[in-house]
């Protein structure tokens, strides 16, 4: 995870930021409930995003034990922003230089 592409996650932050504003301007902030109402495919998405990002959850509370940095609040703000949390932590995650050593030694 360390050597993902800033750049890229600057855009992918980016076209997120600006997709969400665009669709609160449009059509508000209950307008991301009509959805639900209208086609299981909706909740399909849902659960799927929601696995993705206890998924992603997990290995971000797991990389700040590891790096001796608080995580709750990473926890917090993803529960409340979904995928903004995430993709902020990784363009402010300094990369680090963590023996393979280190790692086995902390998954015993």
């Amino acid at each position: 995870m360390s050597n993902i592409n800033k750049p890229l996650l600057y855009l992918a932050f980016a076209a997120l930021f600006t997709l969400t504003l665009s669709a609160f301007f449009k059509e508000g902030l209950l307008g991301m409930i009509t959805p639900f109402k209208a086609s299981l495919w909706t909740w399909q998405y849902f659960i799927d995003l929601v696995i993705a990002l206890v998924l992603v959850l997990y290995w971000i509370v797991e990389d700040c034990r590891k790096r001796g940095k608080q995580y709750l609040p990473w926890v917090v703000a993803t529960l409340f922003t979904g995928s903004f949390a995430p993709l902020l932590y990784l363009i402010l995650r300094k990369h680090s230089t963590v023996s393979n050593d280190t790692v086995n030694n902390s998954h015993e």
